[in-house]
């Protein structure tokens, strides 16, 4: 920051709105430096305190409305930090990305579509089709926009995200007939008829109750398709520091090391 010394923390509430702010040790040297420079923070106007409200109300599903209320600032503003807080859990889980599956391992894969049902009727659905494929006892997870259910979309998707001698559970869908041929062990359950397949027990249920809750995540209004991978993130980040909030030390290092979501 400063080739003459080491900065140590000031308050000075000369020093424009930030209170704070790093001062150059060297005696001869004047330099002042605002606390922001270099993070999240830099070149945004709201206070520390605020921009740490948002955050924290966020992490908690606050409705904007209140936020609004509490902190006396615009909807604009509050959109534009809750939509940071979930570019930045992106960011977090394609860092710490990683594939899922492997020998003995099973992996529910399943696709469902995002979005209203056309004139609030029937099953037709106008929106985006995302994949997804969830770890069964450990629930690593990987869930992927996709642009259409063929063959070679799903599968590249899953080799990428799914190791080798996974056994990978799925319905009856056409584009997942090549996997035993992959390197994938195979099992399918035919939804028009079971939930539950009578012979192998293949299910996947862990992936259709987190479709559910993923939907329901979702704002009640909808939202543009570019915006899904980062409500995934969110929920995902979300879910993980619930659990750990509820665990002991041990438990919090376990799903911290061991549970990572690819995009």
């Amino acid at each position: 920051m400063c080739s003459h010394g080491h900065f140590g923390l000031r308050k000075d509430s000369s020093f424009s709105n930030h209170i704070f702010y790093w001062k150059c040790s060297n005696k001869k040297c004047s330099k002042k430096v605002s606390i922001r420079n270099g993070s999240c923070f830099q070149g945004h106007n709201l206070s520390l305190e605020k921009i740490l409200f948002i955050t924290y109300f966020w992490i908690y599903k606050i409705d904007q409305e209140f936020v609004k209320h509490e902190l006396s600032i615009c909807n604009q503003t509050i959109v534009d930090w809750y939509s940071y807080c979930r570019e930045v859990c992106i960011k977090i889980l394609k860092i710490d990305s990683e594939k899922i599956g492997g020998d003995s391992v099973i992996v529910e894969i399943d696709e469902s579509k995002f979005g209203k049902r056309k004139y609030h009727k029937g099953r037709q659905v106008e929106g985006q089709w995302v994949f997804g494929g969830i770890e069964r006892d450990s629930k690593k997870s990987v869930f992927a926009t996709v642009e259409n259910r063929t063959k070679e979309t799903l599968l590249k998707l899953i080799k990428d995200n799914i190791k080798p001698g996974t056994t990978i559970i799925s319905d009856c869908w056409k584009a997942y007939d090549c996997l035993g041929s992959e390197g994938f062990e195979h099992l399918k359950v035919n939804h028009s008829v079971n939930f539950v397949d009578p012979e192998t027990g293949a299910h996947t249920n862990t992936t259709e109750s987190t479709w559910r809750a993923l939907k329901k995540s979702l704002p009640k209004y909808g939202t543009v398709k570019s915006l899904y991978d980062t409500y995934f993130s969110q929920y995902y980040q979300r879910h993980i520091y619930t659990e750990i909030g509820n665990c002991n030390s041990g438990q919090r290092n376990q799903i911290k090391n061991t549970r990572h979501t690819r995009l």
